[in-house]
Order: C-alpha cells, then structure tokens, then sequence
C-alpha cells in the first residue's frame, strides 16, 4: 500500500516531535547531572578576565557569580574601567568565559574600591 504524500508528512511531523522530546530529556538528564558541578565550580567565586578593543588597550572585566542558571549561563555582578567607559552591572546574565582566572575576595573588594574611587572622580568634576 502506497502512502499519500499527507500521511508521509504527518510521519514525518511525529519523528520530530518525538525526536525533539528525546532531546529535551537527554538535555535535562545533563543537566541534572552537570549542574551541581557547575555550581560548586563558579558560584560565589570571583573572577576576573582579560578584556581589550582593538589595538594594544588592555584591561580587566572583573567578576561575582551570584547563581549558575544551566550549563551556558549565569548570573554575574561585573565592572570594569576601559580607557573610554566606566561599567558596573548587577545580576547581569552572562557566560562562563567571563570566568578567566579566579581571584579572590579581597582582591576583588580591592578593585571595586579603586572603580568607586574612579566613579566619585568622575561625578566630582
């Protein structure tokens, strides 16, 4: 018995649904799994990760991971001072690659004291 063009179509139409849902759980399964992982790795640390334009300026972003939302993102305190802006961000969504090189507390709390310091200069003009 030949299939009509209607009823291949809706074969098809059900292998990616079915298709889509097998990726969903295999997606949560990992997630599962990885998250805790993720977590313990990055929350509550701080960071900081080399940050440039182009040509030779140079400078640091610096970095809270508040929460670890899936396995591409979480939620970041970030700041950073380049030669044409000053930045601060709250419970911006970010990406790991923000993650460079951990630092720790003080040396974080040290450099938001010199970008608040910068800041005050900057309004006091």
């Amino acid at each position: 018995m030949k299939k009509t063009l209607k009823q291949l179509q809706a074969e098809h139409t059900e292998i990616i649904n079915k298709s889509r849902e097998l990726r969903e759980k295999i997606s949560a399964l990992i997630l599962q799994k990885e998250l805790p992982k993720l977590r313990k790795k990055y929350e509550g640390k701080f960071w900081k990760y080399q940050n440039s334009c182009s040509g030779d300026q140079k400078w640091w972003l610096y970095s809270y991971c508040r929460k670890v939302e899936d396995e591409r993102e979480a939620v970041f305190d970030t700041f950073e001072s380049t030669p044409y802006t000053r930045e601060f961000k709250s419970k911006d969504r970010g990406f790991f690659h923000l993650c460079e090189k951990e630092i720790s507390k003080e040396e974080y709390l040290s450099e938001l004291k010199n970008f608040q310091l910068l800041l005050g200069e900057f309004f006091s003009l």
